[in-house]
């Protein structure tokens, strides 16, 4: 897919042009993907895995995302391409349903969250998006520890204390 978008936007690539590039049939693609929307946020998962792994060993809520924002940076093309699809199946949509889950993890779960806590997942996720998705179309110019550093200072109080007594327990 990667190589594809070097040729063309993604909204120009269709699931023939991908099957003719990795030699795969059409069947075997949709035996893995439902469409070109789900490859994009199995390959942005892939390329984030190390960072969200840390989640559960890692303390240091700044350090996971410089290192997520790291290997993101590294596939400038994929994100500045991927960041421009719209609708529900948009990558936006899906970081944004990826990061509230993860924001959750951090927390201890959602059985750990009364209703306050969730609403405040919910607010940051969406906050967390919309900055790092201006992050992408701005070039993705901060540094991806600044970026962090702003991430995380911006994020309620109320959820990073959850946060910091998820990993006392840990």
């Amino acid at each position: 897919m990667e190589r594809l978008m070097e040729q063309k936007p993604i909204a120009k690539i269709r699931v023939t042009d991908l099957v003719e590039e990795s030699g795969l049939s059409r069947q075997t693609f949709y035996r893995h993907f439902r469409d070109i929307y789900d490859l994009i946020d199995w390959t942005h998962q892939e390329k984030t895995r190390l960072a969200f792994e840390l989640i559960d060993v890692d303390a240091d809520i700044t350090h996971v995302w410089v290192v997520c924002l790291r290997l993101m940076a590294r596939s400038k093309n994929f994100y500045q391409q991927v960041i421009t699809t719209s609708g529900c199946n948009s990558f936006y949509n899906g970081y944004y349903l990826r990061c509230q889950n993860n924001l959750l993890r951090m927390a201890g779960g959602r059985e750990r969250c009364d209703d306050a806590m969730l609403f405040t997942i919910r607010f940051t996720a969406a906050g967390i998006t919309q900055m790092i998705t201006e992050w992408i179309t701005d070039g993705m110019a901060q540094p991806p520890e600044e970026m962090a550093k702003l991430l995380v200072e911006s994020m309620p109080a109320k959820y990073l204390q959850a946060h910091k007594s998820q990993k006392s327990r840990g």
